[in-house]
């Protein structure tokens, strides 16, 4: 491959418009998966382990632990015959039988002739000073060369059904994230590909379902990644969280009171629902404090903060205890999107983002039925049609939802800095 070829000069202002997240659809599939085979692992290595597998477009499929307390079947002397196998195994257990008995004997003469005590109950261990105590150990039985391993796979298997599985917080699960759909969605060509680990620059570790009232903030960042061909790729992304899915509403809110039947005892549960009732009706008083008359205002102001000082203190008390009272409509699910292109137009690509973000999703997570802007007719102006800017003083601006932006790029016989 030539040089000319691994270093592209940019022909558009981005190259590719992107969505990354959570995939609705793997939220259950991944709990039950965890739930069956209890790999609720928090490792580099699974990360970017799941990671190859969604770019391969492959089913994330877990191995099965094994249970603590039972062990695999060794296999002895696999290149001689079992015969030959089993009568080595028989000599050894005969020597070790050997070396028992002849301990026995050998305690059974040192105790007679030990000079005889006769206040023996003075010298006598008291049942707190032993320190020998039987213990019951979670290894495996060993299993007799006469006994059959059909036998002795059927006492394992019983064993493996009687260790308890838990039950994992869906909250706690960590997926990986996914680009969810992309502008092109096919790559312009061999030396111009998709970023395949674009999910992971927008979401550098492994994401999990938000708990809350009200969405955490959106947070946004920009990155550059270098593609196959050794060529420089920029990027910018903005991460934010939407409303779960009503269709998933039943199936989380199952999940999350197989957790609690499991994991919380009753006292706490009707704990953490009185501080659920003590939040609602503070916030009722202070939503009918803000509807009264103008009349007396200052008395007003301060029942509403007094309920407002009682809602934090009794979510503080809910904190740990949260997952009694949690529902599936108070639960986020984080998603990202993003530009990359040749040059680094960061503030144009962040301001860009935000202004669709905000039209799209607005303000609390809360999508817009009727956005004021077509996003595909932006997404297709921005990357087919609006031209790249000459080097020189010559500015492009385009205009998205009213608001205009600018971006120009320098001289070439100036320092390459690019205005935007």
């Amino acid at each position: 491959m030539s040089n000319s070829s691994s270093f592209l000069p940019a022909s558009r202002v981005a190259d590719y418009f992107f969505v990354a997240g959570l995939d609705d659809a793997n939220i259950i599939p991944t709990f039950e998966n965890a739930k069956k085979y209890q790999q609720l692992s928090d490792n580099d290595n699974h990360y970017y382990q799941q990671q190859e597998m969604a770019i391969n477009g492959t089913k994330t499929t877990a191995t099965r632990p094994r249970p603590q307390g039972v062990t695999s079947d060794p296999t002895f002397l696999k290149s001689f015959p079992k015969e030959e196998a089993s009568n080595s195994l028989l000599g050894v257990l005969d020597h070790v039988q050997t070396v028992i008995d002849n301990f026995d004997k050998e305690r059974d003469m040192a105790r007679d002739n030990v000079i005889a005590v006769h206040d023996t109950d003075k010298y006598k261990r008291s049942e707190s000073d032993k320190t020998i105590k039987v213990h019951r150990s979670n290894t495996r039985k060993w299993r007799s060369p006469s006994e059959s391993k059909s036998e002795h796979k059927k006492s394992a298997a019983s064993n493996i059904d009687q260790v308890d599985k838990k039950i994992p917080n869906i909250l706690e699960l960590k997926f990986t994230p996914t680009v969810l759909m992309r502008y092109p969605s096919t790559s312009y060509s061999e030396h111009e590909p998709f970023p395949a680990y674009a999910a992971m620059f927008c979401f550098p570790r492994d994401i999990s379902l938000i708990y809350g009232d009200s969405p955490p903030p959106e947070k946004s960042h920009s990155f550059a990644m270098t593609d196959e061909n050794g060529g420089t790729v920029y990027g910018s992304c903005v991460t934010f969280y939407e409303k779960l899915p009503s269709e998933l509403h039943q199936a989380v809110n199952q999940a999350i009171q197989e957790w609690v039947a499991v994991n919380m005892p009753t006292s706490t549960i009707e704990y953490a629902q009185h501080l659920k009732g003590k939040i609602d009706a503070e916030m009722a008083a202070a939503e009918e404090a803000k509807r009264e008359t103008m009349g007396g205002r200052q008395s007003l102001e301060d029942q509403v903060r007094s309920c407002q000082e009682n809602i934090d203190l009794y979510r503080e008390l809910l904190e740990p205890v949260k997952m009694a009272v949690c529902n599936a409509e108070c639960i986020w699910v984080p998603k990202s999107i993003g530009l990359l292109g040749r040059m680094p137009w960061i503030d144009l690509y962040d301001d860009w983002l935000r202004i669709v973000l905000d039209n799209v999703v607005g303000v609390g997570g809360y999508r817009h039925d009727r956005p004021t802007i077509d996003i595909e007719s932006a997404i297709v102006n921005l990357i087919d049609e609006v031209p790249l800017p000459p080097p020189g003083r010559f500015e492009i601006g385009l205009t998205i939802n009213s608001r205009p932006l600018f971006f120009s790029r320098p001289p070439i016989n100036q320092v390459p800095i690019l205005k935007n």
